[in-house]
């Protein structure tokens, strides 16, 4: 359960970053990346 529900998060997270790279090319990646972490975290 819990493994299928990290597994999920860690798919719209990759989703996420690609979208963004697609939308905002210039911007760091490693920043989208921990935020997006550090939401991951927080709703754990």
């Amino acid at each position: 359960m819990l493994q299928s529900r990290f597994a999920m998060r860690f798919t719209m997270l990759g989703i996420a970053i690609g979208i963004h790279n697609s939308t905002f090319p210039r911007f760091p990646t490693y920043l989208v990346v921990l935020g997006q972490h550090t939401l991951t975290w927080l709703a754990f």
